[in-house]
């Protein structure tokens, strides 16, 4: 994602608009920030699911990968979703 100047309103409903449409249209859950949008010197990745075949999360930060590992193993969670706006 290029960086971008003057976001208005407008264009952050429309991004939001596309995300809730790729999720209705997916089988699996698609991120909001994808980690090819961000540009960091720091360490991001693009994990493949090991639970969900076909599905990949993205990772901002090390220790965000840690702690969904530490989620994924515990069976008080059920659904984990990655990089999901707050509005």
């Amino acid at each position: 994602m290029k960086r971008r100047n003057k976001i208005t309103n407008k264009i952050r409903d429309g991004w939001i608009e596309n995300w809730k449409r790729a999720n209705q249209n997916s089988a699996h859950y698609v991120s909001f920030i994808e980690t090819q949008d961000m540009k960091s010197q720091g360490s991001k990745s693009r994990t493949p699911d090991f639970d969900e075949s076909g599905q990949d999360r993205d990772f901002l930060s090390t220790n965000e990968r840690h702690f969904f590992y530490r989620l994924r193993f515990s069976r008080r969670f059920v659904w984990i979703k990655e990089q999901y706006p707050l509005l």
